[in-house]
């Protein structure tokens, strides 16, 4: 009886889950299962099942996650720390790197010094080395003269040093100047290869390599911007817009190229007593005059442009009146014999006239350069300025051509005042 006492009235068995309290809604093998009397065999089976379902719950509620099993289980989502970094596309974006260019890119090669620090020692040493010279000037150096030989070759003259050399081993091997002239063009030569051979060798430098490859992430940025954008260039529209200004280019770089230094060079000093000597005439009144008023003439050109885009085209045109006034100075074309008459026999009115064509030279050339862009759309900017950099290659070499009639309009044409 007491056996099957135990069977019928089992102990309450107190589920817990994990938390340690007693969970409400599980059962126990308690006085709430209500067994009908059965036979002995019967209530077994029955008792069997019973705690079967109540192991079962029991199992399934202590697998049940830490939170609140009423909550509502929310997915956990995984968000990239990237996503809020604001970073690129092209930063976080790895495919297609190489070892060689992630060590470029975290590790880049150092500068070799500022470039404020190079130019300044670098004319520093320049005045230190021109101060010395002077000084040796001032100095009388007849009683050291080995000192001075010294001084002077390690100060003055280490430029011309390799020049030297080449002359003295080309007076050496080439029996005359023809052989000596092929030698040079043979160094030339070798020159070029291996400024050949360097440029291809450049990859090699890791300078070059880090830089080479910013260049190419700045192209595919900006690839990517215009991507399915390929805006074409109407050349046409633009090259009408600009010809003005391509022709006031065109037309300064001719009549200045016509004149000088062909025509100038010829030009001989028509009086005795002037200052300049005869050995100096044409390098003061044509070379250093042209290129000290040239630079007069750009650098008045930032200080204010004159005339407007429209009319600019009129001063270019009258500057033509330059050519017929020099063609009348002293101008005696070399191993030909002058027929047109010479009107203008004032070495300062050839001088002044040789000023103001240089000057108008600097000053209209760089006022029609600074004209050309800005007389198109900004976006075709650019190609107005290729526009006018061809005009300008153009306008010199026609002027260049055209110094080849020069002499013949003197010798051919006679006119007797």
């Amino acid at each position: 009886m007491e056996q099957a006492d135990l069977e019928m009235n089992p102990p309450k068995d107190r589920v817990e889950n994990h938390l340690g309290k007693t969970s409400p809604s599980s059962p126990n093998r308690d006085s709430n299962l209500d067994l009908p009397v059965l036979g002995n065999q019967a209530q077994h089976e029955t008792t069997a099942l019973a705690n079967h379902a109540i192991d079962a719950y029991t199992d399934y509620h202590e697998k049940q996650p830490l939170f609140d099993r009423g909550a509502t289980a929310e997915p956990v989502r995984l968000t990239p720390a990237w996503e809020e970094t604001n970073l690129p596309n092209d930063e976080l974006n790895f495919k297609g790197v190489t070892m060689e260019q992630a060590d470029l890119e975290m590790n880049p090669p150092k500068d070799r010094g500022n470039l404020t620090t190079r130019v300044v020692w670098s004319i520093f040493i320049e005045a230190v080395v021109f101060i010395i010279t002077i000084i040796l000037a001032m100095c009388n150096s007849s009683e050291w003269p080995g000192f001075f030989f010294w001084t002077t070759m390690i100060t003055v003259n280490v430029s011309g040093t390799f020049t030297a050399i080449i002359s003295l081993i080309a007076s050496i091997m080439a029996p005359s100047i023809r052989t000596a002239a092929i030698y040079y063009f043979i160094t030339a030569l070798f020159v070029l290869l291996a400024c050949f051979d360097t440029y291809f060798a450049l990859p090699l430098n890791r300078f070059y390599r880090y830089h080479e490859l910013v260049h190419e992430k700045e192209m595919q940025r900006k690839k990517k911007e215009n991507r399915g954008v390929q805006p074409s260039i109407p050349y046409l529209t633009v090259f009408l817009q600009c010809l003005p200004q391509c022709f006031n280019v065109f037309f300064t770089f001719f009549v200045t190229l016509s004149i000088f230094p062909a025509v100038q060079a010829d030009i001989n000093k028509s009086d005795p007593n002037f200052f300049v000597s005869d050995e100096l005439y044409v390098s003061v009144t044509c070379f250093l005059t042209f290129n000290i008023c040239a630079l007069i003439g750009s650098i008045l050109s930032t200080l204010g442009s004159w005339p407007s885009p429209k009319y600019l085209v009129i001063p270019v045109v009258m500057r033509v009146l330059f050519i017929p006034f020099f063609l009348v100075c002293n101008y005696h074309p070399r191993k030909l014999e002058r027929k047109f008459p010479i009107l203008v026999e004032n070495d300062w009115v050839y001088w002044s006239g040789a000023a103001a064509m240089a000057v108008s030279s600097g000053y209209y050339s760089s006022v029609a350069m600074m004209y050309c862009p800005g007389s198109v759309e900004p976006q075709y900017a650019s190609t107005a300025g290729m526009f006018g950099a061809a005009s300008l290659i153009s306008g010199i070499f026609g002027g260049i051509m055209f110094t080849l009639l020069m002499p013949k309009l003197v010798t051919i044409i006679e006119w007797n005042i």
